[in-house]
């Protein structure tokens, strides 16, 4: 059996400012380091009493240093996998939604993107879902208790995995799924044949202060 923690990334200034990340390598802002010690703080009380076996993340910095944060805490090393990289989305990263809108060229990315036609060298919705229900399946094998650093789209995809919906199901806005903010913890019990579904839990923030968890920019 393993029981994954799964940890969104500490906020970075595109997060603040509303701006489509990706797989840019954006640096966590002093909030988001904030963020990260916090959270190591709070595991590191859990870990007392019912140790972590290992700390997985996505190479990006802003997931690698967050996990650095957790680890240094847990006195645990860190194993760094690309697998768990945000979605690459091309020509989009770097801007808002409603610089997407105004602008003729952006605007027809993100529509080719909801077409399932990206450009650009933009990863398919598509093929990140398939990437993600990889790394998930790849993870549920192992056994233990396991934190995992990632984003907040793959962390979605993984509860669209886990319950069953399709690509793109706006699970976030149906109220299926809570807001998973950054150092949000969402907690999934497995085997190396199911899900517990019913033992899962998605976007807690007990280590955080009211209001100080940014949502999730994507619910598609």
């Amino acid at each position: 059996m393993v029981e994954l923690w799964l940890v969104r990334h500490g906020a970075t200034e595109w997060n603040t400012e509303g701006r489509w990340q990706g797989q840019t390598d954006v640096p966590l802002s002093a909030v988001g380091q904030a963020q990260a010690l916090a959270l190591g703080d709070h595991l590191r009380a859990l870990h007392a009493s019912k140790p972590f076996d290992a700390i997985v993340s996505s190479d990006l910095s802003r997931a690698a240093d967050t996990a650095r944060a957790i680890g240094s805490a847990l006195t645990l090393p860190v194993a760094l996998d690309e697998q768990l990289r945000e979605e690459q989305y091309g020509v989009l990263e770097g801007h808002t939604a409603a610089e997407m809108q105004a602008d003729p060229i952006l605007l027809a990315a993100w529509r080719a993107r909801k077409a399932g036609r990206p450009s650009d060298g933009a990863e398919s919705r598509a093929d990140f879902y398939e990437r993600v229900g990889g790394a998930l399946e790849a993870l549920r094998l192992r056994t233990g208790r396991v934190l995992v650093v990632a984003h907040g789209s793959f962390i979605i995809n993984c509860y669209r995995h886990v319950h069953g919906h399709a690509i793109g199901s706006t699970v976030i806005r149906q109220g299926r799924c809570p807001r998973i903010g950054n150092t949000s913890l969402s907690i999934l019990h497995g085997s190396p044949a199911t899900w517990a579904v019913a033992r899962c839990q998605w976007g807690l923030t007990p280590h955080l202060a009211a209001g100080d968890s940014s949502a999730s920019l994507l619910d598609e």
